[in-house]
């Protein structure tokens, strides 16, 4: 049975993969930084798959979850998107969307192949939720646009690093969709967001 680790469970798109992932038959970890989940459509789908789905809870920083499963899949969706001016964010901002969308997850994969070193079977895929400015850049979103780029060099890096291994890597950058993140966004036609669940 396909083991899976989701990251950033409360997201619109986590939720999505969550339900994906349990209809396939899948046991699923959704870890998720905020201690309360009653509002959650996680709580409905712990209902429905009460014997695979595990909902974890963790107080600060994700890179602290202590891996306890050899995980078969990780999916790390976790970001922050504030869209503002450069010169109007804080130091405390910026270093809050550097180290969620990005050192975290540095940390949190690091952890995982510390753990669970590569073998020859057994293959594992850690993916990693992109964006289409992973590969561009946009006003007002200058953080944001620069954790997302970096993310391409660490999973092309480590593609090429465990090229020989059970390990694969993957940054799935895809365009804006219809969650709470697109809130924020002024300046694009609604109409061209994707649904999560197309996703």
């Amino acid at each position: 049975m396909v083991k899976v680790a989701i990251f950033g469970a409360k997201g619109g798109l986590a939720e999505c993969l969550i339900k994906d992932c349990l209809i396939q038959g899948n046991f699923v970890d959704a870890i998720t930084r905020e201690a309360s989940i009653a509002t959650n459509k996680l709580v409905e789908l712990k209902e429905i798959y009460p014997n695979k789905l595990s909902i974890k809870s963790i107080e600060n920083s994700y890179s602290q979850f202590h891996f306890q499963t050899e995980y078969d899949i990780i999916i790390l969706t976790q970001s922050i998107f504030e869209p503002k001016e450069l010169i109007r964010k804080s130091d405390d901002e910026i270093d809050r969307e550097i180290r969620v969308g990005f050192t975290e997850i540095i940390k949190i994969t690091k952890n995982f192949l510390s753990k669970y070193p590569p073998k020859n079977s057994n293959l594992k895929n850690i993916a990693i939720i992109g964006s289409s400015s992973s590969y561009n850049g946009f006003a007002k979103t200058a953080t944001y646009c620069a954790i997302k780029h970096g993310l391409v060099g660490f999973v092309r890096s480590l593609n090429d690093e465990y090229k020989d291994t059970n390990y694969r890597f993957f940054l799935f950058s895809m365009g804006t969709m219809k969650t709470k993140m697109a809130e924020k966004i002024i300046n694009q036609d609604p109409n061209t967001f994707l649904n999560p669940s197309d996703v």
